[in-house]
C-alpha cells in the first residue's frame, strides 16, 4: 500500500535532464511520516526506518532520542521533509555512477530551499543544521554485487507492493496495458510452488504462446 504522496512519486522526476537532483516535497513532519507508515504505506515506513537508522548510527542515539529530537523539530515548524535523488544513470538499469553509490536522500529542508537554484541544489544546500543526511541506498551490496537494492527483500509486503505497482502500471499506462500473444522462448523456468511441493524445473515450451 502507498499513501497519496508516495503514489504520486516518480523517480524520473527527481532528476533533471542533466542528471541533477530536484527536490520533491514529501511529509511535512516526522509525526506525519510515522502516521502514514503505521497506516500501511510501505514507502513511508522505509523512509521512517532510514531516518531512525541514520540518526542512531551517526549521532549514537537511542531510538527514543531520535524520536524526541524529531518531535522537537516538528514543533519548530520551519522545515518539511524532501526527497532528493543521488546521481543515477537511468540509461543503464539504474547502475550507479563512478562514485559507486545511488539512492535517495530524505532530508528536512526549509520550504523556500527545496527547489533552490532551479532544482540544482549543491552539496551545501542538502546539509541540514545537524549535518545528518538520512540516505536510502539503492546500490549493490558487497555480499551480493548483482543486487541493486541495498537491503534484503522477500517479505510478503515486498511482493504485495510490487504487485500493486504492476497493476497500477497496467491500468494507468497506455503502453504497458497493451499485450499481444507471442511465441514463448524455447525454454522457461517453472519456479515451482511456495510450499515446495513442486520444485523449480526447466520446461520446454514447444511453440506455446503467451502474453
Amino acid at each position: 500500500m502507498l499513501c497519496t504522496l508516495c503514489t504520486s512519486l516518480n523517480i524520473f522526476e527527481l532528476l533533471n535532464d542533466e542528471g541533477e537532483s530536484i527536490g520533491e516535497e514529501h511529509q511535512p513532519t516526522f509525526i506525519a511520516l510515522t502516521t502514514s507508515a503505521l497506516k500501511g504505506c510501505s514507502l513511508c515506513s522505509l523512509f521512517r526506518a532510514t531516518v531512525l537508522d541514520t540518526y542512531k548510527r551517526v549521532m549514537i542515539w537511542s531510538e527514543e532520542d531520535v524520536q524526541n529530537y524529531q518531535d522537537e523539530r516538528d514543533r519548530r515548524a520551519t522545515t518539511r521533509f524532501v526527497i532528493r535523488a543521488t546521481a543515477v544513470d537511468l540509461d543503464k538499469n539504474y547502475a550507479p555512477f563512478e562514485d559507486g553509490y545511488s539512492g535517495l536522500f530524505y532530508l528536512r529542508r526549509a520550504p523556500t530551499d527545496i527547489n533552490s537554484n532551479g532544482g540544482k541544489g549543491g552539496a551545501n544546500d542538502d546539509v541540514d543544521e545537524d549535518q545528518v543526511l538520512p540516505w536510502l541506498s539503492m546500490s549493490a551490496s558487497t555480499d551480493m554485487p548483482t543486487r541493486i537494492v541495498g537491503r534484503a527483500i522477500g517479505a510478503h509486503s515486498d511482493f504485495d507492493l510490487g504487485k500493486q505497482w504492476i497493476e497500477q502500471c497496467i491500468a494507468a499506462h497506455r503502453g504497458c496495458s497493451q499485450a499481444s500473444n507471442s511465441e514463448l522462448p524455447t525454454r522457461l523456468i517453472d519456479v515451482g510452488l511456495p510450499d515446495g511441493s513442486i520444485e523449480p524445473r526447466l520446461v520446454e515450451t514447444k511453440g506455446q504462446q503467451g502474453k
